[in-house]
């Protein structure tokens, strides 16, 4: 009923129905997930990336509801052990530093690969990714998407608040 639910209460929740739909058996033809993505609005794959967070601790689920921790790196983290969670939680509370998507996709293969120990989580926490090199869009290409006769601070604008869109919507999964 509520509007903005946390991604917490959202899995927990997912998870229970899920559990209850699995119990009572295929119905119909379609599978839990089908039939609660119907029910929900969402996506199947979206409810299974909620149903994946419900494998996180406490802590770092609480980390996403604040977001500390994005909605996308919880998914790939969840992948990661009991005791490797508690390390990686750890470790970001006492650095207050966050988890790129690239850091979190790393932490779950390294895990996956039974590959993982602390000093690694604590070196993929404190590690840097160079940044991004500079892009360079032609006034050619420029003109073919938004015609003629734009001034440059204009263009400029219009590109930061597309990215900071595309940013967010990435962050929120």
């Amino acid at each position: 009923q509520r509007k903005n639910i946390s991604h917490s209460e959202k899995a927990k929740a997912y998870k229970i129905k899920y559990d209850a739909m699995k119990h009572q058996g295929k119905r119909y033809g379609k599978d839990a997930l089908e039939e609660m993505a119907e029910a929900s609005g969402e996506n199947k794959k979206k409810i299974q990336r909620y149903l994946r967070l419900t494998s996180l601790s406490e802590d770092l689920l609480r980390m996403i509801d604040e977001k500390k921790l994005g909605f996308s790196q919880g998914v790939d983290i969840s992948f990661m052990s009991e005791q490797e969670q508690k390390w990686l939680f750890e470790i970001l509370q006492k650095s207050g530093e966050s988890i790129t998507t690239y850091k979190s996709a790393k932490l779950k293969e390294l895990s996956q690969n039974s590959e993982l120990s602390k000093e690694q989580v604590e070196g993929l926490v404190y590690s840097y990714v160079s940044k991004p090199e500079s892009v360079t869009i032609g006034k050619k290409e420029l003109c073919r998407v938004l015609g003629r006769g734009y001034e440059k601070g204009f263009v400029e604008e219009l590109i930061i608040s597309l990215l900071e869109q595309w940013k967010s919507e990435q962050a929120e999964g």
